[in-house]
């Protein structure tokens, strides 16, 4: 039994192997990567995907270094400044999610998030370079 005497009578008697805590930071971390990360990936692909036609619109290579800063709309900027901070929130979520050394699904599915989120802030930090700095973003 993979969680023990106390994991199989827990089972029978509440209908769940896992203690409440456990399942509450499961649920939490298990949202978050089935919801909240695949719509922010989708917002960010949309936001790279503009941010690709805007640069194969202009001459090879654009006309200058800030082209692309002064040729994608406010909307778009905010959209970007909004995702940024939603990640950072994100990204806080799952490091408040409780996991204790026993919990190895809790650990992994933590790690996995986290790994995910890495990589799109990343990309959102690219496309907000490529925007002109995080100056140019408050400003909108």
């Amino acid at each position: 039994i993979k969680y023990g005497w106390e994991g199989a009578l827990r089972l029978i008697w509440e209908g769940d192997h896992l203690p409440p805590e456990t399942r509450s930071s499961l649920q939490k971390l298990i949202k978050i990567q089935k919801k909240t990360i695949p719509r922010v990936t989708r917002e960010v692909n949309e936001i790279e995907v503009l941010i690709e036609l805007i640069t194969l619109n202009t001459i090879d290579p654009p006309p200058y270094d800030n082209y692309v800063a002064e040729t994608i709309d406010g909307a778009t900027k905010k959209k970007l400044a909004r995702l940024s901070h939603e990640l950072d929130g994100i990204v806080a979520d799952v490091d408040g999610v409780a996991s204790s050394t026993k919990e190895v699904e809790v650990k992994r599915r933590k790690k996995l998030a986290s790994n995910e989120l890495v990589v799109l802030m990343k990309r959102v930090d690219e496309c907000i370079s490529l925007c002109g700095g995080e100056e140019r973003l408050l400003a909108c």
